[in-house]
This record gives structure tokens, sequence and C-alpha cells, in this order.
């Protein structure tokens, strides 16, 4: 995982194809900040929330995407925080294990027509872990799956749900820094 190369490639692209204000956090100390931001992107690998985020940022960051906070996870973000029940509630499914990180997959939508999939007319081929998860419920919305070129069954790799009023969407291709 290139965690820092990934928040300056973002941080770099995004705002040229929509003004926005972008500050990158490496804790929990943004949610200690008064004005809490429009959306949350997530691309971070934790195994538990301690030296990261206090019992009180875990309540604001759920509280904020309850009130309609927007999150983005990325890639390792979603089976992060191990033990940390409800923010696996976010996702809808849970991580169960992902092959070896070389992997060359074949991203393909289900719902070409989905915002996020604009300009994407074609399968997308990335190198990647292929990550397999319980299943996703009824109430997400799948939009991709991905599976590695020539071996296997296509699993759930892209998708949305709602968190009270926060949409959440997971996009779980993104291992190396060239996917972004």
């Amino acid at each position: 995982h290139e965690f820092r190369s990934v928040g300056g490639i973002l941080s770099e692209a995004l705002p040229r194809a929509r003004p926005m204000k972008i500050t990158l956090a490496w804790d929990g100390e943004f949610l200690d900040a008064p004005q809490r931001p429009d959306v949350i992107l997530m691309y971070h690998c934790h195994e538990s929330t301690k030296d990261i985020l206090t019992e009180a940022q875990q309540g604001k960051l759920l509280a904020w995407v309850k009130e309609g906070v927007g999150v983005v996870a990325l890639h390792a973000s979603y089976y992060s925080f191990v033990e940390w029940d409800e923010y696996h509630k976010f996702y809808g499914a849970r991580f169960i294990q992902h092959g070896k990180s070389e992997a060359r997959l074949r991203v393909t939508p289900v719902q070409k027509e989905h915002p996020i999939f604009k300009g994407l007319d074609e399968p997308l081929e990335v190198v990647s872990e292929l990550y397999q998860s319980t299943p996703v419920p009824e109430d997400c919305d799948l939009l991709a799956r991905s599976q590695e070129i020539g071996q296997g069954e296509p699993q759930p790799s892209i998708w949305t749900r709602t968190y009270g009023q926060g949409r959440i969407v997971t996009i779980l291709p993104g291992h190396f820094a060239d996917n972004f």
C-alpha cells in the first residue's frame, strides 16, 4: 500500500476535476475540527483504532456519517479496524480474505450508467488484490465485480449503501498508487 503517494495523487487530481478543498489526515485529529467535511475519503490500513482514533473520535465519525457526511472507502480501509463492528456497518459486507497483491484484475461495471462509471464504457484492468467478502446485502447497490483475469469467480468490488443520511461508496481495487 502506498498511502502517502495516493494521498498526493488524489489531492492534486481531484481539485482539477472539480474545485474542492482537501485536507490530508493520517489519524483522527480531523474529527476534532469544529466544521465537518462534506466527504471523507478513506485510504488506510489499521488493524485497530488504538493510536488512530479515540473513542470520542469514533463516535464523532459515526455521528457525522449518520448526519449526512459521505464516505469514499478505498481498498484496505474496508478491512481496517477489525474489531469495530459499527464501522463495518458502513459497508454492509465484511472482508474475508484477499489473494496475491499483484494479481491482474478485470473490474467490470454491473451498472455502467451509474455516475461513478462516467467515462468508463469498458471493463478496467488493474494490478491489485482480489478481495473476497461476505455477501453484499440487498440494501447495497452493487456497481462492479472484479475477477482475477483467467481465474476464479467474479467478486463484488464496488458498491454503495447508506448509513443514516450518509452515502458510502466502497471501492476495493486499488492496492498500488498507479491504480489511481
